[in-house]
């Protein structure tokens, strides 16, 4: 089973929107967000389902990817991967969705790296989890707790 984490693109800056959750993707983070979708998509990554948190930058970066790989179906929005998301609900999340082999989760920092440093390095791997960047790890159990290798991380810096 893999995991895809993604963290959501570029969005505007604090106090540019009403609350924290309804902050809107920048131009640029629009552009990056249909990059990467579209440079995953020739990786032939398939995700089964893909899962936004509430916010609304996760949102929209989860509709862009969505679209550019080819992904026609529901985006669930849970706000169990929202900033203040926490690891056992997470494994709860994955557990609900075992039906799907490959998923992704678009969501946020610290939720991403910390959920990359507790499935893959015991809660001690750090990581800087850049904008609109992929982690794709393969989950070799979920109960109790998710536990897997980090395969490969992808960033807009990388890219050809």
């Amino acid at each position: 089973m893999k995991l895809y984490l993604v963290r959501h693109s570029i969005a505007v800056d604090y106090g540019q929107a009403p609350t924290d959750a309804e902050r809107q993707l920048t131009p640029a983070g629009v552009e990056r967000a249909h990059t990467m979708g579209k440079y995953i998509y020739e990786l032939g990554i398939k995700p089964h389902i893909i899962i936004s948190s509430t916010f609304t930058r996760a949102i929209h970066t989860a509709e862009i990817l969505a679209k550019e790989l080819h992904y026609d179906g529901p985006i669930p929005r849970e706000q169990r991967i929202t900033p203040m998301g926490r690891y056992e609900a997470f494994c709860d999340l994955v557990a609900e969705n075992l039906d799907h082999e490959e998923m992704m989760f678009v969501g946020h920092e610290p939720m991403m790296s910390m959920l990359v440093a507790h499935i893959c390095g015991e809660g001690v791997f750090r990581m800087e989890f850049k904008k609109c960047g992929i982690a794709c790890i393969e989950l070799l159990r979920f109960r109790p707790t998710a536990k897997g290798e980090l395969l490969w991380y992808l960033t807009h810096k990388i890219l050809p």
